[in-house]
C-alpha cells in the first residue's frame, strides 16, 4: 500500500486482470504465506460503541531528558550538575517548591492545572539498558529478560479484548517504522506515514476498476481469492482514512509553526479526525523523534517541548468540542531519561529513570511518586522507583478492561491514576 514501494505500471484496458490489479494494489508484491497477519483478513466496519475506550500513545523517541521537562528547580544539586544546561528558575512553571514544568511546555502545564494531566515520576525498570534499541524493545514488549517476544503489550491487550481478531482496524500506527508494541498474535496494526499518501499504489486509472472487478463475492477459497479480498479491504480502509482526514474541519486552533504544522500536530489532528469519523480503532500510536540530545540540547529540547505540548493541548480541546474527551486516555513515555550531569558537548547522555505522562479528561491529575534523588545515583543516573509495567497494568485493568496479568504478567500491581 505504501507509495514508496516499486510497482509495475500496467497500461491499456485489455491488460487488466485480477492478478494485475492485485499486483498494483499491493504496491507490486505478491509474496505471501499461509499464516498471514490478521490485518489481511476482512476488515470489520463495526461502528465503535460509546463505552469503547480509546488509548492514544505518544512516544518520545531518543531518550527524553526528564530533568528538562519536569524541572527540579528547588533542588540545588540540579544546578550544580548542569551549570550550562539547567533550566533557570524563572523559566519554570512551578508545581510546588521542588518541581515544575519547563516554560516551553506551558500548554501541558495548563492541562495539569486543569486536572487533565498526571505526572508519574522516576519510571524505569530493573537492570536498565542504555541502548535505544534494547530499551525500546523492553518498553514495547513489557519484557526485559530473555528472548524478545513476538508480541507487544498493546497487541496482547487487543488479543484479550478480541481473541479471534475479528476487528482488524483496532490498532492504528502513524510513523515511518512500526514497532513491537502494536503487534499481537491475532491483531496487526494499520500503519502509514501520512494519511494523504496512504492508499492505492498502482496506476491512477486502476483503483476504481479494481473495486468494480472485486465487488462480486470471491469465487473460491484459494490463496489468491483471500489476498484479493485483502487488497479490496485495504483499499477501502485507506480511502476511509484519507476522506476522514481531508474532510475534517474544526474551529480549534491547531498550532502551525513557520515551516507548517509539526509532525506532532499533523499526527494528532489525524487521530482527532478519525475519532470524529467513528473509525473503530481502540489504540492510536504516534511518535516524535529528536530526543537524543547528546549535544546542543539547549537549542533542540525547548522546541520539542513546545511542539508536543501545543499539539496535545489542541488535541484535548478538539476532543472536548467533539464530546469524545471522556473516551480518550493519552500516554507519553520515552525509552529512558538522560544523565544528571551535562556532558562536554552541551548535551546529556543516556540515562535511566524519567517521567511518564498520562493525560486527558479521564485522569485524576496530580503527581505520582517522589522525584528521584539527585545524589543517590545509579552510575550517574537517576534511580527508578516505579516500574513502567505497573502503568501498563493500570491501563489494561482500569481503562481497557482486560486482565493485566495477560498483558504484563501477574507480578506487576496496577498503578491507579484515573479520576
Amino acid at each position: 500500500m505504501s507509495p514508496n514501494h516499486n510497482h509495475r505500471v500496467i497500461r491499456g484496458e485489455s491488460s487488466w486482470n485480477r492478478r494485475d490489479f492485485l499486483h498494483a494494489a499491493l504496491g507490486g508484491s505478491l509474496a505471501f504465506a499461509s499464516g498471514m497477519p490478521r490485518v489481511f483478513g476482512k476488515m470489520s466496519n463495526a461502528a465503535p460503541q460509546e463505552s469503547d475506550h480509546i488509548l492514544v500513545v505518544f512516544q518520545f523517541s531518543g531518550g527524553n531528558d526528564g530533568l528538562s521537562t519536569i524541572v527540579p528547580h528547588g533542588i540545588d544539586e540540579y544546578y550544580k550538575a548542569r551549570p550550562r544546561l539547567a533550566i533557570p528558575k524563572e523559566q519554570v512553571l512551578p508545581i510546588d517548591d521542588e518541581i515544575g514544568v519547563v516554560q516551553t511546555a506551558a500548554p501541558f502545564k495548563q492541562m495539569f492545572d486543569e486536572g487533565n494531566a498526571t505526572i508519574v515520576q522516576g519510571v524505569g525498570y530493573p537492570n536498565p539498558n542504555r541502548s535505544h534499541f534494547v530499551s525500546m524493545d523492553y518498553w514495547h514488549t513489557a519484557v526485559n529478560a530473555g528472548p524478545v517476544p513476538p508480541t507487544g503489550w498493546i497487541g496482547r491487550t487487543m488479543d484479550n479484548i478480541d481473541p479471534k481478531g475479528a476487528e482488524t482496524r483496532s490498532i492504528l500506527h502513524i510513523g515511518t517504522a512500526r514497532n513491537l508494541a502494536v503487534e499481537g498474535a491475532s491483531h496487526r496494526p494499520i500503519s502509514f506515514r501520512e494519511a494523504d499518501s496512504f492508499g492505492w499504489a498502482g496506476p491512477k486509472d486502476g483503483e476504481q476498476a479494481f473495486e468494480r472487478m472485486n465487488r462480486q463475492e470471491a469465487a473460491g477459497s484459494g490463496a489468491l481469492d483471500f489476498i484479493r479480498q485483502t487488497a479490496v479491504d485495504a483499499v477501502a480502509a485507506s480511502k476511509e482514512i484519507r476522506l476522514a482526514v481531508s474532510n475534517y474541519r474544526t474551529p480549534v486552533s491547531w498550532p502551525a509553526g513557520p515551516g507548517g504544522p509539526s509532525k506532532a500536530t499533523r499526527d494528532l489532528r489525524t487521530v482527532a479526525a478519525l475519532i470524529n469519523s467513528n473509525f473503530p480503532a481502540r489504540v492510536y500510536y504516534v511518535s516524535q523523534g529528536g530526543f537524543d540530545t547528546h549535544f546542543g540540547q539547549k537549542g533542540a529540547h525547548p522546541g520539542l517541548m513546545t511542539q508536543w505540548s501545543q499539539a496535545v493541548k489542541a488535541f484535548h480541546e478538539d476532543l472536548v468540542r467533539l464530546k469524545q474527551d471522556h473516551r480518550v486516555l493519552m500516554l507519553t513515555f520515552s525509552e529512558f531519561g538522560r544523565r544528571v550531569k551535562e556532558n562536554f558537548s552541551q548535551g546529556t547522555d543516556h540515562g535511566v529513570a524519567g517521567p511518564v505522562f498520562l493525560y486527558g479528561s479521564p485522569v485524576a491529575g496530580g503527581v505520582i511518586g517522589e522525584h528521584p534523588s539527585l545524589t543517590d545515583l545509579d552510575k550517574g543516573d537517576l534511580k527508578s522507583a516505579i516500574d513502567f509495567r505497573t502503568i501498563y497494568a493500570g491501563i489494561a485493568r482500569d481503562w481497557m478492561q482486560v486482565d493485566p496479568a495477560e498483558v504484563v504478567g501477574p507480578e506487576f500491581k496496577p498503578l491507579s491514576f484515573l479520576g
